[in-house]
């Protein structure tokens, strides 16, 4: 009996041991048939500003995603100033907030029947170029020595030191150079940045581009020229414990960065470096610029190339 109900115990696990290696096939081979929902192909591409001001309207259009059958792909679109309200729709009616300044985003979604979307978020951060609005704590105010320049109407608001009256703000003149990212609307927030053979001529009547020795005289010190000013409320100037801001030459001096090149995506250094063109020529090609950087403490000297290299400009008299 005992020998009988030994190879009966056998049996039965070497049965079981089969059927669990069965099912474990089976189990293997309905995972590997299992089907993923594929992804649409390419990539959702629309065009919109970075940097507009309150009101702004205008219309971004989408493009770029294709389902590889050929169905036709749609698109729908989800924005942060409008409460996420979705619209299905290939071009997309901006309408930005009339009374609210800060960083928005757009989203773009690609649809199609059988497939994985796919997006695209873009951001779109609106300015107020008014004195006190998108930039506070500058230390200018409107009660502050300022003049008009005649060409296009812009204020510039004015320091004396060492000797020469200097413009507090960064020269916006419209006839040259280039807004920061080709935004209109930062024209006089960030002023304009130029090469510096525009530099030359870009100043109003009675206004020059200031030597390097003249930007030496102001001080030895970054923090002097510095102010600790703030961007739609984010501060601008890093806190670094080497740098010590005082704007005590009232120079009010942001860090709006540079350019290579005149073109959107060749900007640099914004809220890192405050770059300004002199007047020295090094060479043909070549022309001396001066710089501050967040963590640094001293005033500093570039070369950079005449055409290509984009700086901001500061004029004396």
């Amino acid at each position: 009996m005992w020998t009988m109900n030994l190879k009966v115990k056998r049996v039965f696990w070497i049965l079981f041991a089969a059927a669990l290696a069965t099912a474990a096939i089976a189990g293997c081979k309905k995972d590997d048939e299992t089907e993923t929902i594929p992804y649409l192909h390419g990539s959702v591409r629309f065009n919109c500003p970075t940097h507009v001001r309150p009101g702004y309207t205008g219309s971004a259009t989408a493009s770029g995603a294709t389902a590889p059958d050929g169905s036709k792909v749609s698109y729908y679109w989800t924005s942060t100033w409008n409460k996420y309200v979705y619209d299905t729709t290939t071009v997309y009616d901006i309408k930005m907030p009339t009374d609210t300044i800060g960083t928005f985003s757009l989203t773009c979604y690609a649809y199609a029947k059988g497939f994985n979307n796919i997006s695209s978020t873009q951001y779109i951060v609106v300015v107020d170029d008014n004195l006190g609005k998108t930039i506070t704590k500058s230390e200018i105010s409107e009660t502050d020595e300022h003049f008009t320049d005649p060409r296009d109407g812009t204020d510039y608001y004015t320091t004396t030191a060492n000797g020469l009256t200097w413009m507090r703000n960064n020269l916006a003149y419209e006839g040259v150079g280039i807004p920061f990212k080709e935004a209109k609307a930062m024209r006089k927030i960030y002023g304009h940045y130029y090469n510096w053979d525009e530099a030359q001529t870009a100043c109003p009547e009675g206004w020059r581009l200031p030597t390097a020795a003249e930007w030496e005289g102001l001080s030895k010190d970054s923090g002097a020229l510095m102010v600790d000013a703030y961007f739609n409320g984010e501060r601008m100037w890093e806190f670094w414990p080497s740098v010590k801001i005082t704007n005590s030459t009232k120079m009010s001096v942001l860090p709006c960065g540079f350019a290579i090149a005149a073109s959107y995506n060749s900007f640099k250094g914004e809220f890192d470096y405050a770059t300004f063109w002199t007047a020295d020529s090094v060479d043909g090609d070549s022309a001396t610029y001066k710089y501050i950087h967040v963590k640094q403490p001293g005033i500093y000297s570039g070369t950079g190339d005449k055409k290509s290299f984009l700086a901001s400009v500061r004029c004396v008299k």
